[in-house]
Formats: structure tokens, sequence, C-alpha cells
């Protein structure tokens, strides 16, 4: 948006949105053996026992965990032309590089 001067107001930039595990599935069948990922999804209850001891609070659980949402980002592909990627790409991407970089 910075970049074109057509541009008009406030866009969401994002293609999609995908829970942890969606993320991991995606990661699973691209690095099988390779990487240490999820494979279940914790159960809220079990995050209110477990989450104290991580700093979060019950009100935060309660607020964020098993919440959902919806992005539409139709307007940043009218205004400003953007084709969004496959989020299985560019996850697979981000993977390689830390790889590259010898952070995993």
């Amino acid at each position: 948006a910075a970049l074109n001067d057509k541009a008009s107001g406030r866009h969401i930039v994002s293609a999609h949105v995908m829970s942890i595990l969606e993320m991991a599935t995606i990661l699973k069948t691209h690095f099988p053996n390779k990487l240490l990922i999820p494979r279940l999804t914790l159960p809220k209850s079990l995050a209110y026992l477990l989450g104290p001891f991580f700093g979060l609070s019950w009100q935060y659980i309660n607020k964020n965990i098993g919440i959902s949402f919806g992005l539409d980002h139709s307007y940043s592909i009218k205004d400003l032309g953007i084709s969004y990627r496959p989020i299985s790409e560019t996850l697979v991407e981000h993977i390689k590089q830390l790889e590259e970089v010898k952070l995993i």
C-alpha cells in the first residue's frame, strides 16, 4: 500500500487465518520425522490447569484459547492488486530458511 499511489484506506494483508494445529499438519506432510510438531489440540480444560504455570491467566485463556476468527482480504486484492500465495508454500519456505541459517 505504501508503494501504490492509488491505494486508499486500510487493508488486511493476510491471505489465510489458521490454527497452530493446521500449520502443524501442513509442516508434517513436508517435514515428516524432521521437526517436533504438535499432533493434538490441548483441551481448554487442560489449558486452564497448566496455563497459570506459563503466565496465562484464566481470563486470558477464556478469551483467547479456542476462539477462531476470520479476515476479509478482498479489499486488498481489489485496491492493491495483491495476489496471495498458498500458505503451504510460505510455511515450507520459512522452515527451509530457518534450516539454512541453522536456527533449527
